[in-house]
């Protein structure tokens, strides 16, 4: 079997993964926010601020440089490891001393016991982090997605449960610790590889030396990713905190969704092909192609019925979300086409491109969120952030072109028959909007009213074209499920 013909089924597995575990987990926030209030998401999005921030340094880049690495694979793991274990260890301890400050910054005396509980998902982070690498670098996609549904099915029944029987916010808090704890027993189970306890220094040593420049990228982009909910908590309070955090999940949900199936497959793919700039340069154009293809009609459909969703599925206590939802749709496109570009940047050794390019982004969001927070709310926020990452993308398709030699041309062409179709669905749901159509029944009907423009439009734009590409990944996934069960 050719590496395409592996890629494409290895991401048929992994997207058809990815999209039952989103279908999961957005049923579950539907019902979460009917059963809770938005200032219960609020603190845990606080204490995840907190956690995540220490969690930068959970694995260094480690992983990575596993994927990476040409060194005798078991030493490297080995001594991975350990060292990622002594680093959960310190932060477990780190997050559990200083959890009573944050609690007095933000005034919230639940904080505390929260972080400090929330704490111990370093450890089970850091046991789970080399069978994770071993099976992405050997492309066994099909052991990773089965733990990872499994862990989400534990989480969110966990969770809904809790929230159910008055548990309130800490659903949230235990539901996401069982379902984590369950996803690193079946992760060993299915796992062959055991830890031996070797440490090899000079291992140790080249394998962080390649993830410094991950390790980088990785705190520039959990700031940018989490600064704006630190913001927001501390300006407006936790009710608008929740209200906002609702909105960004949502518009990143399909977004994250894609970009993280693309993520998982293609470093491990371009990493065995980066030698070959030709074949290269032909593998991201393709991946380049289908990300454009789900994520800008999934922006303009939900532009379009953003209020309808709000209104009739989250119902009042959530109208504050609706502006910034509608905001935030183009920061999910502009950061799933962006995600195509940092798998190449790894693959062909130059992770330092992305560190500088997200370093960038930061300084302007540091130097933007507060004030258009303060002035302009939560729309400031969503401004903020969706602009800067606009300039960003346009920086890291520039750099990609020139590595891998694209015309700007190449680029467009690829684009336009998407945004074209896009449009045409978005004009249609707009102009066929009227507010005495408020309910479930209509609002699915738009949606599929939505996808048939888009799919009519984009038909007769590429001349049947991107069909066939679809029916052929169809056809090799397919085949490979078939061969599975057989």
């Amino acid at each position: 079997m050719s590496l395409k013909q592996k890629t494409l089924i290895n991401t048929g597995i992994v997207f058809g993964a990815s999209v039952i575990n989103r279908i999961i987990n957005f049923i579950s926030k539907i019902v979460l926010a009917i059963l809770l209030k938005p200032s219960d998401f609020g603190l845990v999005g606080i204490a995840g601020f907190v956690i995540n921030t220490l969690a930068l340094f959970k694995e260094m880049g480690l992983e990575a440089a596993l994927i990476y690495t040409k060194r005798e694979i078991k030493k490297a793991a080995d001594t991975a490891f350990i060292v990622l274990l002594i680093i959960a260890v310190l932060l477990s301890a780190i997050a559990f001393l200083s959890a009573p400050l944050v609690a007095s910054f933000y005034e919230e005396r639940l904080l505390s016991p929260i972080i400090r509980i929330l704490s111990l998902t370093f450890i089970f982070t850091a046991l789970i982090i080399v069978p994770h690498a071993l099976f992405t670098k050997e492309l066994q996609f099909k052991k990773i997605t089965m733990v990872q549904i499994f862990s989400a099915i534990v989480g969110v029944s966990s969770t809904i449960t809790l929230a159910y029987i008055n548990f309130g916010v800490w659903s949230l808090v235990y539901g996401g610790l069982i379902g984590g704890f369950a996803g690193l027993i079946l992760m060993y189970m299915v796992s062959d590889w055991r830890p031996n306890f070797s440490f090899d220094k000079e291992v140790a040593k080249e394998l962080i030396g390649y993830g410094k420049f991950m390790f980088g990228t990785t705190m520039a982009v959990f700031f940018i990713q989490n600064l704006d909910n630190a913001v927001v908590g501390k300006v407006m309070g936790m009710s608008m905190l929740g209200a906002y955090i609702m909105a960004y999940s949502i518009a990143n949900m399909p977004a994250t969704s894609i970009t993280n199936v693309t993520h998982i497959v293609t470093f491990p793919t371009y990493s065995k092909i980066s030698d070959n700039r030709k074949d290269l340069r032909k593998a991201y154009l393709e991946v380049f192609k289908y990300i454009s293809l789900f994520s800008i009609p999934l922006a303009f459909g939900i532009l379009a019925i953003s209020s309808e969703f709000i209104t009739v599925v989250l119902k009042e206590k959530w109208l504050p979300a609706i502006p910034a939802l509608q905001i935030l749709c183009f920061f999910g496109l502009f950061r799933s086409l962006a995600g195509t570009t940092g798998e190449v940047f790894k693959a062909v050794g130059k992770p330092s491109i992305l560190f500088k390019s997200y370093a960038a982004q930061l300084v302007a969001i540091v130097i933007l969120l507060y004030p258009m927070t303060l002035w302009y709310g939560i729309i400031g926020t969503s401004i903020t952030v969706t602009a800067t990452l606009f300039f960003v993308m346009l920086w890291q398709l520039k750099k990609i072109s020139e590595i891998l030699e694209i015309r700007g041309i190449a680029i467009i062409k690829i684009l336009a028959p998407y945004i074209a179709a896009s449009l045409m669905m978005f004009l249609t749901l707009y102009l066929s909007y009227t507010y005495s159509g408020y309910n479930i029944l209509y609002l699915i009907l738009r949606i599929m009213a939505g996808f048939l423009v888009y799919s009519v439009s984009l038909y007769m734009l590429t001349k049947g074209e991107i069909w066939a590409d679809i029916k052929e990944l169809k056809r090799l996934v397919t085949s490979r499920v078939k061969k599975y069960e057989s």
